[in-house]
């Protein structure tokens, strides 16, 4: 590995990104703006929400209203390089991660509208989050193959070789109109665990703190003045790198988290963090790229290398406040309608109704949501099992009120898991530490009722009657789970040959009306 990093010193990649002119004096301070965009998930058209959404930081979100798009994003950008070359300012376009896919259609297109449409936008980097993994490291090859902008990621090498995939940089150096810009990108270290450990057998991810101080010492060796870091982490682990490279300037730590958890101290409840220490910006914000971007502007020091008058924030884009950038419209309306010709009139099959809207948030720890009591009440149902439960990530979208469609479906489980069983003797029920994992975030399950958390679970019931320790219970899940070593002490282990998504989509056709439980909140903003 350190044998990677060393040969990439000499081979640092120079490119010349989209921007406009910095001053040729040092001594002059350079504007900067940094857009940057995080979990698109393969999203590229605009957002309604069904209900008015309050927000700190800005007006309410109007219900009915479009938000966001990759042509209205686009055309943000080019208003804000052309403001910016008013003052010989500078520009650069980023992505934290989860970009390419995780919906109906980045699926079926695996990614490519989105690529096609950054390309146009003229991004600078993009460090993929864990979905971007999901469908394996084929996928990213080929996406980093049509990206003009490159994938950085320091801290994941191929375990046959010891190198870097080919797909990944691990940091590069920029030319922004004669400002030297250095990126870095990281994930956070565990996100292996969030997907199929076969889609990334050969990826091994290190701690991105034993990367980071030789990624900028080989960027300020090239002559990187302005040094930026890409993170698709969660805050918590910010803190430890920053502290080891002060001279990072910018950190985006876009994904929900405490900033208090990134920088070790109370920032007064802001998302935005102005370290007076080492003269730099951190982001806590989570950007949800379906209908915001994140904006920071701020001013360089050339020659101290110092930031000041920084300031930041969340742009809730209307999509009619802004002029669409025409040729990304154009691509918007090629996608949408190569997918309606192709795929849409299947998926705009109506298979039945929801009688309420199904919630992904839950008021106790030990509660199920009532999306998930659905999916987990159509695994118990399709194979008889005496309890199911599955990661919570596994679901993706909440379901409302009204029609709900094939399109629907696939939305909430877009993910090709496939069902699994496996026997379980009641004594060894408490060892299955992924299905009493709580939290707000924790697993979904029905069947099963219990006090505690993984390691110290009492009270366990199947179905209102405490477990017998010497009886054998049908668990159901999905293969991720067993992947993973959800199962263990299982036996007669089972992987159905149907998947999730066609589980939930006859479970909907046989019941038509389906109810949700009422025993949860309605989240905000989940979409």
């Amino acid at each position: 590995m350190r044998r990677a990093i060393g040969a990439f010193i000499f081979g640092l990649t120079l490119i010349a990104g989209p921007g406009v002119a910095a001053s040729d004096s040092v001594a002059t301070p350079v504007p900067v703006t940094i857009l940057y965009t995080c979990d698109m998930r393969g999203h590229f058209r605009p957002y309604r929400f069904s209900e008015d959404i309050d927000v700190r930081d800005g007006d309410p979100l109007k219900r009915g209203v479009e938000y966001g798009g990759m042509a209205a994003y686009a055309g943000y950008v080019n208003r804000v390089r052309r403001e910016r070359a008013a003052d010989s300012g500078v520009v650069l376009l980023f992505d934290c991660g989860n970009t390419f896919i995780s919906n109906a259609e980045s699926l079926y297109f695996q990614g490519k509208p989105v690529v096609e449409m950054m390309n146009r936008m003229g991004y600078h980097a993009c460090v993929p989050g864990n979905l971007d993994y999901n469908e394996g490291t084929a996928m990213l090859r080929q996406i980093s193959r049509m990206a003009r902008f490159p994938l950085v990621t320091n801290h994941i090498f191929q375990k046959s070789t010891g190198d870097r995939p080919d797909f990944l940089k691990p940091h590069i150096l920029l030319d922004a109109g004669g400002l030297k810009v250095g990126v870095i990108g990281i994930t956070y270290p565990t996100f292996h665990a969030m997907m199929k450990t076969s889609r990334i057998r050969d990826l091994q991810i290190v701690d991105p703190k034993t990367e980071i101080v030789p990624s900028v010492r080989a960027l300020e060796q090239a002559g990187a003045e302005l040094i930026v870091l890409l993170s698709h982490g969660h805050p918590a682990y910010m803190s430890r790198y920053l502290d080891a490279a002060p001279s990072i300037h910018v950190a985006l730590s876009a994904w929900l988290g405490s900033l208090k958890e990134a920088i070790g101290t109370d920032p007064g409840g802001m998302e935005f963090y102005f370290d007076k220490r080492y003269r730099r910006t951190i982001l806590g914000h989570w950007i949800d790229s379906h209908y915001t971007l994140g904006r920071v502007d701020f001013l360089f020091d050339r020659k101290n290398r110092a930031v000041y008058n920084a300031r930041s924030a969340i742009v809730y884009l209307m999509t009619n406040s802004v002029a669409a950038d025409t040729e990304v419209e154009a691509m918007v309306e090629k996608y949408s309608k190569l997918y309606v010709d192709l795929v849409a009139s299947r998926m705009n099959d109506v298979i039945g109704q929801a009688t309420g809207d199904f919630s992904m948030e839950k008021i106790r720890d030990t509660q199920c949501c009532s999306l998930g009591r659905l999916v987990m009440g159509a695994m118990r149902e399709y194979t008889g099992a005496d309890i199911a439960f599955m990661n919570f990530w596994g679901i993706r979208r909440v379901i409302k009120k009204g029609p709900v469609s094939v399109k629907t479906v696939l939305d909430v489980v877009p993910f090709d898991n496939h069902l699994a069983t496996a026997r379980v003797i009641g004594r060894d029920l408490p060892k299955l530490d992924w299905m009493f994992l709580g939290g707000t975030r924790g697993s979904h399950r029905s069947g099963v009722t219990f006090h505690g958390n993984p390691g110290s679970v009492t009270d366990l019931q199947i179905d209102g009657v405490p477990v017998d320790p010497d009886r054998e219970y049908l668990v159901a899940t999905a293969d991720f789970v067993v992947e993973e070593g959800g199962l263990p002490s299982a036996r007669d282990l089972k992987i159905w040959d149907i998947k999730l998504q066609d589980l939930l989509i006859d479970y909907i056709k046989k019941h038509n009306a389906i109810t949700p439980s009422g025993a949860e909140r309605i989240p905000r903003f989940r979409y």
